[in-house]
């Protein structure tokens, strides 16, 4: 049975906590466990280039605690995949990344996909992704929902709903859409009411939760006894100094494990 470690790219807040292992009730099974590390350090919401920077090396740290612990695989709670290549290379596991599986399952599933998100910085930074992931030629754009990550702002989930059916149609009518990606791990277990109602309005198209969809994708490599290509993603030969952050004295490196 795999284990999964989701790791957040944000720092567990005691007072607001925006994601508990509660959360992943609905997917763990006999067949599958779900565990579930924070980032130690870094901002709560990533809205920005440097918010998002700042998350980095404690990424890091948490995929090397994470593989130590006995994990068959990690996930990167991130749609902007913090730091997925340097976790990549610190270890031998599997390291799945939200917008990397969904982007390149969406091409699969249809020519045309868009994505939906929060807010501009977040749509902006994915379509950052989607040119490093080679997929720009199936995009077509994205809509805005203008709410703060983790719904935060909202206290009726009907408006939720409403916002996501509005902008799906909208993508789909007016940029010729085929396949829909939900841009944010926040909308974790929200596709199959959405898609009931798109199907009750006519539309039979594939909506992607990306958090749900990268966990199934770790469980897959691991049961297919696949991982990331070492020539790719080699392991740090040597340790060099690092200053400037508390705990962290060196380069992290398997070699000094």
């Amino acid at each position: 049975m795999p284990t999964i470690d989701v790791i957040t790219a944000f720092p567990h807040n005691p007072d607001n906590p925006l994601r508990t292992i509660n959360d992943f009730d609905f997917l763990q099974s006999e067949n599958l466990t779900i565990r579930l590390r924070h980032n130690p350090m870094g901002s709560i919401h990533g809205q920005s280039d440097i918010e998002h920077e700042f998350s980095k090396p404690g990424m890091a740290l948490a995929a090397l605690d994470a593989e130590k612990s006995a994990s068959d695989a990690i996930v990167i709670e991130s749609m902007g995949d913090t730091a997925l290549r340097a976790c990549r290379e610190l270890v031998n596991i599997p390291v799945v990344g939200m917008a990397d599986s969904s982007m390149r399952v969406a091409t699969s599933l249809g020519r045309k996909f868009a994505i939906i998100t929060v807010c501009t910085w977040h749509a902006l930074y994915l379509e950052e992704l989607i040119r490093q992931y080679g997929v720009i030629n199936d995009y077509v754009g994205f809509e805005i929902l203008n709410l703060q990550p983790f719904f935060l702002d909202l206290k009726d989930k009907t408006e939720l709903m409403n916002k996501l059916l509005n902008a799906v149609v909208k993508t789909i009518n007016e940029k010729d859409a085929d396949t829909i990606i939900l841009g944010g791990s926040y909308f974790l277990g929200i596709v199959p009411k959405l898609q009931h109602q798109l199907v009750n309005r006519g539309y039979c198209i594939p909506v992607i939760d990306p958090l749900m969809l990268a966990i199934f994708h770790a469980k897959m490599l691991v049961e297919t006894n696949l991982s990331h290509s070492k020539i790719c993603y080699p392991f740090p030969q040597k340790a060099n100094r690092v200053l400037g952050y508390s705990g962290i004295e060196s380069t992290p490196t398997p070699y000094l494990r």
